[in-house]
């Protein structure tokens, strides 16, 4: 009943006059850090080498073919030494596949020489020549074939990107005749054969062209342009039906239209033109705030005589009808049909399900740490190419959390600014005002830091809300929804104040307002912070050596593993005997369940119950790491030693309820058979006198831990992840290798 209490909690957030620039501010710089992963570095200059190697192998093969089509090598510029090890042929097709000429306007592009044009100060001086001396042929292919060199072997990844850009798509041309003119990769899938493959790979090159899908593509064969969003769209779509045996003709006609309507039109019925006045970049600024300055070559191209940047991002062109969807979505450009062509141009080349996954991640660093597009632009782009891994897109909390192939601990830990998510930050922001609030106080210490939650985590945060009052609201939320969970904190907040001192009633009096004003926010958004945060500490592995120690209040020592896992132990619990709990079954837990390591803690719950005898029990939870955490660190009572249950766990009850015997002195529990002929003698008196004195007899249950919340998905998970971990880590040790080759 109460699932959708904690399933739009973070509406709340997206509402948030700070959530646009708090996204905004974590999208720039999670994509500044994933730019500088050497995994996705290494994922682009794979593509591009793959690129590159495809469009000479083709059109050597094509050459060979077709003698008329073979040039004097002098009319195409020969240079007296080769470099790279290609003829001066390859070089001619990479100069007109992958370099763009007058393209100042655009991020990464390093230009292209011609004869005839002046030479630049650096050009110049590479040249030995004079600045503006007009540059020969040879000049002019010297400087474009040592810029594709030099970006092929160590370029940024904008200039990579850029690269590929142009080279998959952007100068291949859009007419027939453009198209048939140029030496690109438009030209080369829509002529190709598998005779020509079968050449090349005689030729030393490992092609892998996907003839199965592009013999779907409707354009193949006839010349026409076959990277237009729409058809790229409707026939990568209609092909992996086809291939996947999904439907029959009828149907896969209409995925593909409804598939490609949606890459090529939504866009153009949420978005509208800035007038020419309105359309303003970033500058070169914001890349040396990320921390991506612009390379010599990117400055000798893309700056004007002032200095100021040439180019213009995305967002400067565009205007949103909604910059934030109702799931909190940033919109910037619309779907990426970049994104869409691009990935699909890597799929024809035979790129495997991994290599999409990794340059989809160089796709993301690329365009959204320069704004051309939002993340979720950029994912949405990548499902219009079909390529999708295990991230949800329902809102943006779950998004910025499950973004394939990372995992979201990698994601916390490397990527995210400040190890915090956006939703997190304004959950703080939040609770910080609330707590203003209620007692007056502030969480921040320095309001003009650049974190100014630094040391403060959202889930810490969340327990310490469910240690204190709102616990009530919290569980009531869960169980019943969200009306009565609005009641619950009204309940709370006329709750009568008892305090005898004067500025312990003004406070007191002050808390039950906040409550009453901002406790079912509150309270909503700390269930699911706690929730999610419990989730991801107990997927974590219990390995061995994780023990920690700590003692009750009585000095008595208790062993467990830390907060950062779950949970593998004995706890227990007091209270109301429930129906479920009565007979041996599984159950599912439908909100918290708050426990304790300590017997004594949970006996004095169990006194304290309003129940009578047969309708109470004490409860003993053997917890096997499935997901219940240690939460003592962080409960504002810290001697219940208190280990929580999350929302979703299921128990096996053991058996039907059973006598016990409890000891206070020594917080045994004892069978009715291992107890003493002294002890049952104390206990007979004890009941003469009509007092329970040292023991108290009780009912207890038992209840054995056996699948936490979404363990079978994060499992799955788990076993995806360890083959993307294994990913990242070959391509990264690549790319160590190759800067290491270079150095050398």
């Amino acid at each position: 009943m109460g699932d959708a209490y904690t399933k739009e909690a973070y509406k709340i957030i997206y509402q948030h006059p700070d959530w646009q620039s708090t996204a905004q501010e974590y999208e720039d710089k999670f994509a500044a850090n994933l730019y500088r992963t050497s995994y996705v570095q290494q994922a682009a200059a794979t593509a591009l080498s793959k690129l590159s190697q495809t469009l000479t192998g083709y059109y050597q093969v094509k050459r060979g073919l077709n003698g008329e089509q073979a040039q004097d090598l002098t009319a195409l510029g020969e240079v007296a030494e080769q470099v790279g090890g290609r003829s001066p042929d390859d070089w001619r097709v990479l100069e007109g596949a992958l370099l763009q000429r007058n393209s100042g306007s655009g991020a990464g592009q390093i230009g292209r020489w011609q004869e005839g044009d002046e030479a630049g100060e650096q050009e110049a001086e590479r040249l030995g020549v004079d600045a503006g001396a007009f540059l020969f042929q040879r000049d002019a292919d010297q400087l474009n074939r040592e810029n594709i060199q030099n970006v092929l072997e160590d370029g940024n990844l904008r200039e990579q990107m850029t690269m590929l850009y142009n080279g998959m798509f952007l100068n291949g041309g859009k007419t027939k005749e453009e198209i048939a003119e140029s030496r690109s990769l438009k030209n080369l899938l829509l002529n190709i054969t598998e005779a020509d493959e079968e050449q090349m790979r005689a030729g030393g090159m490992e092609s892998k062209i996907r003839f199965d899908l592009l013999r779907e593509m409707g354009h193949y064969g006839k010349g026409e342009d076959l990277f237009d969003t729409y058809s790229m769209a409707r026939d990568l779509r209609r092909g992996q039906d086809y291939l996947k045996h999904r439907g029959n003709a009828l149907t896969r006609w209409a995925s593909g239209i409804k598939r490609a309507f949606r890459a090529a039109f939504s866009s153009k019925f949420s978005r509208s033109n800035k007038k020419k006045e309105e359309q303003a970049g970033l500058g070169k600024e914001h890349y040396e705030r990320l921390g991506l300055g612009l390379s010599e070559r990117e400055m000798a191209n893309g700056l004007d005589a002032e200095g100021n940047l040439k180019w213009k991002e995305g967002q400067a062109y565009f205007r949103m009808d909604t910059p934030v969807t109702a799931e909190g979505m940033l919109q910037t450009a619309g779907p990426s049909g970049t994104t869409l062509r691009m990935l699909g141009a890597y799929r024809l080349l035979g790129a495997s399900k991994n290599d999409l996954l990794f340059f989809r991640l160089a796709l993301i660093a690329w365009m959204v740490s320069s704004r051309d597009h939002s993340l979720y632009e950029i994912l949405k782009g990548s499902h219009n190419a079909g390529v999708k891994g295990s991230e949800d897109l329902s809102e943006a909390a779950n998004m910025y959390r499950t973004i394939a192939p990372l995992e979201e601990s990698l994601i916390r830990q490397t990527l995210a600014p400040n190890a915090r998510f956006p939703h997190e930050t304004v959950y703080l922001k939040i609770m910080n005002a609330y707590l203003q609030k209620y007692s007056g106080e502030s969480m921040v210490e320095d309001e003009n830091a650049e974190d100014i939650f630094a040391g403060i985590g959202a889930y810490d945060t969340a327990v310490g809300v469910y240690s204190g009052e709102l616990y009530s609201v919290m569980n009531t939320g869960g169980k019943y929804g969200d009306y009565a969970s609005r009641l619950a904190a009204w309940k709370l907040s006329k709750k009568e104040v008892l305090e005898e001192d004067e500025e312990e009633r003004k406070m007191q009096r002050r808390a039950r307002a906040a409550v009453g004003e901002m406790g079912f926010d509150v309270a909503k958004l700390s269930a699911r912070i706690l929730q999610e945060g419990m989730e991801e500490r107990g997927s974590r592995d219990t390995g061995e050596g994780e023990m920690t120690d700590t003692y009750d209040r009585w000095g008595r020592g208790v062993r467990f593993l830390g907060s950062d896992h779950a949970f593998r132990g004995t706890t227990y619990r007091g209270g109301k005997l429930t129906s479920a709990m009565r007979k041996r079954g599984n159950i599912v837990t439908d909100s918290f369940l708050s426990t304790s390591m300590a017997p004594n803690i949970a006996m004095d719950f169990y006194e304290k119950s309003g129940e009578g005898e047969k309708d109470k029990a004490l409860f003993r939870f053997r917890l096997d790491g499935k997901g219940s955490v240690n939460i003592t660190e962080q409960s504002m009572v810290e001697d219940e030693m208190e280990v929580l249950i999350p929302q979703g766990t299921t128990l096996q009850v053991l058996g039907e309820p059973r006598p016990v015997y409890y000891k206070k002195h020594t917080q045994e529990i004892r069978e009715p058979d291992q107890l003493s002929e002294y002890e049952l003698e104390d206990i007979q008196q004890d009941q003469l006198r009509g007092e329970n004195g040292n023991w108290i007899r009780c009912q207890l249950v038992e209840l054995q831990e056996i699948g936490g919340p979404g363990e079978k998905r994060r499992q799955r998970m788990a076993q995806k992840q360890e083959k993307h971990r294994v990913e990242r880590e070959r391509l990264s040790a690549m790319r160590e290798e190759a800067v290491r080759r270079r150095q050398a």
